[in-house]
């Protein structure tokens, strides 16, 4: 029991602590930005995504900073991992055709989710599992209104309810499985700066600043990646960041 309490304890004094920091290197983050010191502001910003990689608020002014630093490549990987967690995000998919302008006027990027999906996975997967929850205590209560129930018109009701709940539940499950292969599946990797230099690449093909690339194996230091023209190129892992 006292063990017990004083791991509590520790776990509490460690989010305070974490909390602390991560507020008043934030702050330090947004003054250098101010001042104009995007490098520092970036290493700020950096060191809490570090601890925290699911800080939008944090992600979004790393963006910021490495775009007015012009490191295109790092301030689109930064918005890409917001709309992880918010494909929705209507200002971060702004900033990254800024950011795909800036490194080549001819290139409109566009988002690999279409519209209805980028709602559909803006909503957390523990929302939607509280979705089917709730679907589901509806769905039993109206099988007991159904059972209980002797007048026909009442239980056409249920019956037509409890279908639609139903319904309700099985697109909640799968939406939710989905909202979160999204947010957790590291499918995707940016090529973070011009200096990249593919290890292996038979077909002499260029790598771009900021060009996503779908990984084929990730398990090494050094990745395969499949480019946009479905050539198979291999990357250190220093070179790109994964989303």
């Amino acid at each position: 029991m006292i063990q017990n309490l004083k791991n509590i304890i520790a776990v509490c004094f460690l989010l305070g602590t974490f909390s602390v920091f991560g507020n008043s290197t934030f702050e330090e983050g947004v003054d250098s930005y101010n001042n104009k010191d995007f490098s520092i502001a970036a290493e700020k910003f950096d060191s809490i995504v570090s601890i925290s990689p699911e800080n939008t608020g944090a992600l979004f002014n790393l963006g910021m900073s490495r775009m007015k630093n012009k490191e295109y490549g790092q301030a689109i990987w930064a918005f890409e991992k917001i709309l992880k967690f918010n494909p929705n995000d209507a200002e971060a998919k702004d900033n990254i055709r800024e950011c795909y302008f800036q490194l080549d006027p001819n290139y409109y990027w566009e988002y690999r989710l279409n519209g209805f999906q980028s709602i559909l996975y803006s909503i957390s997967p523990n929302m939607w599992a509280i979705f089917s929850i709730i679907s589901a205590f509806l769905i039993a209560f109206m099988i007991v209104l159904f059972v209980k129930n002797n007048m026909p018109s009442v239980r056409r009701i249920a019956l037509l309810t409890g279908f639609i709940f139903t319904i309700t539940l099985f697109f909640s499950l799968i939406t939710g499985y989905f909202s979160k292969q999204h947010r957790t599946n590291h499918q995707f990797a940016i090529v973070l700066h011009n200096k990249a230099q593919a290890i292996e690449n038979e077909n002499k093909e260029r790598i771009h600043e900021g060009e996503i690339l779908e990984c084929e194996n990730c398990e090494s230091d050094t990745i395969l990646f499949k480019t946009m023209n479905q050539v198979e190129v291999k990357l250190l892992t220093k070179d790109v960041g994964m989303i």
